[in-house]
C-alpha cells in the first residue's frame, strides 16, 4: 500500500523488494514497499517483530546484514538514487546527511575506541573539526544526550557503559553532524522514561528547527502516536496501512492495525493478568502453564511465602580513570537489600546507570560484590565455586538485555537451545529435538530454526535464549556466551574502520 506523494519529498522509496538468502532458501523480507518523507517530518514505522521494519531502515543506508540484498525498487534521497550510488559517494552521505541509530548498541560501537573518540571521529570526517575542537564537541554531545559526568565517560570504552548509555552514545553519533535525515531503529528501547523523553524532544527539535526528517522504527505505539506526523504499519514485509496517528490509531481500517491497537499494553491492561492454561497444544506444556498460573495466584493471596532469593547489603564499586589523570570511585550498587518471595514476579526499575543490571548480575553470581550476602532457596551462595556454582547456573538463569551480544553468532538457533540441555544431560537426543516446541513464540521471518541468531529479527533473537528452560525447569535463566575477540567484517583484530563498518562478535 503506497500513499501518493504530496509536495517535495526528501526521501522517496518506490516499490522496494528485499530478499535474504538463507540455508533454507530465499526469504522475501520486504515486498513492494513505497513511501515518502518530507523535510522536517517524523515518520514512525510500526509492526511486529519480523515484519521488515529494521530491514527497511538498514536498506536506506545500504547496510543490510550478510545475505540481504535489494532485489528491485529505488531509494531516492534529495533526488539521488541510493541503490545505484557508488560506495565512495554513499560514504560521504552517511553521517553527514543521513544519521543512523542502529538497534543494537553493543555491536554497533567500536569496542577498541573510547566513546568520545567515536563521536569526535565523525565530527573530524564530516565537519572538518580539528582534534581538540572535535573532542570538546563530543563531550558536549554526550551531555546533551543525558550521559552524566560526560567528560569522564568520554574516556571510557563501550563495555564500561550500561546498555542505555551505549544507546545514547549512538544517538549522539547520529545527530553530531546535524544530518538532514535521521533513521532511528528502536532508539529509546534501552532508555529510562526521563532520558527517553529528552531524546525524543531532541529529535523533535531537530525536525522543527533544522528541517531534519526522522524515520522512527518502534514497537511502541504510544511513542508513535505522541511524536509522529505519519505512521506506517508493516506486516509480513508490506505496508498495510499508513496515515496520520489520528487516522491509523484512532480509526484503523486494516484488521492487522486493529489487532495491534487492541494488543498495545497499558498499566491497566487485562493482558498483564495471569490467564488459566488452555488445553491446546502439548499436554506437558499445558500442565506446566497450569502449575505456573496456580502458583502465581497462590503467591498473590498467601500470607507467608518463603523467599526464593534474598540479598543483604550488596555493594559494588568500580574505578574510573579521569581525563586529567588519576581515578575516582564509582559506586554502582550501594548497600542494596531485598527479598523475592517464591513464585512471585519482582521488578527492579530505575534510570539507565542506576545499578539495575549490576544488581541482577550480582544476585545471579555473575559479578562478585565488594560486600554483602546472597541467599538462594535458603542457602548462602555468596562464596560457592567450582561444580557447585556450575550446578547453580541451571537454577538461576538470566535473559540478557542485548540478544545479539549474548547469543553465539557461530551457532544456529537450534544448537543454542540444545546446548544447555546437552551440558546438563537433560533428556535424550529425540527429547531434546522437541525443545523448540516449548520455546516462546518467534516470528517466522526471516529465516529458520537452523539459521544463526543474526539472521533473525531482534524480537525473535530475544525469544531465542529460552535454551530449553521448560525442560530443565530452572528458577530463572542464565546464559553467557564464550569470549571471542571483537573483529570487524574485514576480520582484522586491529581494525580501525570508521562508523560505517559493522562490528560483530563473530
Amino acid at each position: 500500500m503506497t500513499r501518493p506523494d504530496t509536495g517535495d519529498a526528501l526521501l522517496r522509496v518506490t516499490d522496494l523488494h528485499i530478499d535474504y538468502d538463507t540455508r533454507s532458501g530465499i526469504t522475501r523480507a520486504v515486498r513492494g514497499v513505497g513511501f515518502t518523507v518530507a523535510p522536517g517530518a517524523i515518520v514512525a514505522v510500526v509492526g511486529e517483530s519480523g515484519s521488515g521494519k529494521s530491514t527497511i531502515s538498514q536498506a536506506l543506508v545500504r547496510r543490510l546484514p550478510d545475505g540481504g540484498r535489494i532485489v528491485s525498487g529505488s531509494i531516492s534521497f534529495d533526488g539521488r538514487d541510493l541503490v545505484t550510488m557508488p560506495d565512495r559517494a554513499l560514504r560521504r552521505i552517511r553521517g553527514a546527511d543521513i544519521g543512523f541509530v542502529p538497534q543494537d548498541p553493543s555491536n554497533s560501537l567500536n569496542p577498541l575506541m573510547k566513546v568520545g573518540e567515536q563521536i569526535a571521529e565523525s565530527l573530524r570526517l564530516h565537519r572538518g573539526l580539528n582534534r581538540a575542537d572535535a573532542a570538546a564537541a563530543a563531550v558536549r554531545i554526550l551531555d546533551e544526550v543525558g550521559i552524566p559526568d560526560a567528560a569522564s565517560r568520554a574516556g571510557q570504552y563501550p563495555h564500561k557503559l550500561s546498555g542505555g548509555m551505549r544507546q545514547r552514545v549512538l544517538i549522539g553519533v547520529a545527530w553530531s553532524c546535524s544530518p538532514r535525515l535521521v533513521i532511528a531503529d528502536e532508539p529509546t528501547s534501552a532508555l529510562d522514561v526521563t532520558v527517553q523523553r529528552h531524546v525524543l524532544d531532541r529529535l523533535e527539535t531537530l525536525a522543527r528547527d533544522q528541517g531534519t526528517a526522522v524515520i522512527l522504527v518502534t514497537h511502541d505505539l504510544a511513542i508513535a502516536a505522541d511524536r509522529a506526523d505519519q505512521i506506517l504499519v508493516m506486516q509480513a514485509g508490506r505496508i498495510v496501512e499508513q496515515g496520520t496517528p489520528a487516522d491509523v490509531l484512532g480509526a484503523p481500517s486494516h484488521p492487522y492495525t486493529r489487532e495491534l491497537v487492541a494488543a498495545a499494553p497499558g498499566l491497566t491492561s487485562g493482558r498483564l493478568a495471569p490467564r488459566p492454561a488452555s488445553a491446546q497444544g502439548d499436554a506437558y506444556a499445558a500442565a506446566a502453564r497450569s502449575r505456573l498460573t496456580l502458583a502465581f495466584r497462590a503467591s498473590a493471596t498467601a500470607t507467608s511465602v518463603p523467599d526464593i532469593l534474598a540479598v543483604d547489603d550488596l555493594t559494588k564499586t568500580y574505578s574510573l580513570r579521569q581525563p586529567a589523570g588519576g581515578a575516582k570511585t564509582l559506586t554502582a550498587v550501594d548497600a542494596v537489600s531485598f527479598a523475592v518471595p517464591r513464585g512471585s514476579t519482582f521488578a527492579i526499575v530505575g534510570e539507565s546507570g542506576s545499578g539495575k543490571t549490576t544488581t541482577a548480575r550480582i544476585a545471579a553470581r555473575i559479578v562478585t560484590p565488594d560486600s554483602g550476602r546472597i541467599r538462594f532457596d535458603g542457602q548462602d551462595i555468596s562464596s560457592v565455586a567450582g561444580e557447585e556454582l556450575r550446578q547453580l547456573r541451571r537454577r538461576i538463569q538470566v535473559v540478557y538485555q542485548n540478544p545479539f551480544g549474548s547469543l553465539d553468532p557461530t551457532m544456529s538457533v537450534e544448537r543454542l537451545v540444545d546446548e544447555p540441555l546437552r551440558a546438563f544431560k537433560v533428556g535424550n537426543r529425540s527429547q531434546r529435538a522437541r525443545c523448540g516446541s516449548c520455546s516462546p513464540p518467534c516470528a517466522s521471518t526471516p529465516p529458520s530454526w537452523t539459521a544463526g541468531p543474526r539472521s533473525s529479527p531482534a524480537g525473535s533473537a530475544s525469544a531465542s535464549p529460552s535454551r530449553g528452560r521448560w525442560h530443565s525447569a530452572p528458577s530463572c535463566w542464565f546464559w553467557t556466551s564464550p569470549c571471542r575477540p571483537w573483529t570487524c567484517r574485514c576480520r582484522s583484530r586491529s581494525c580501525n574502520c570508521s562508523w560505517t563498518c559493522r562490528w560483530s562478535s563473530a
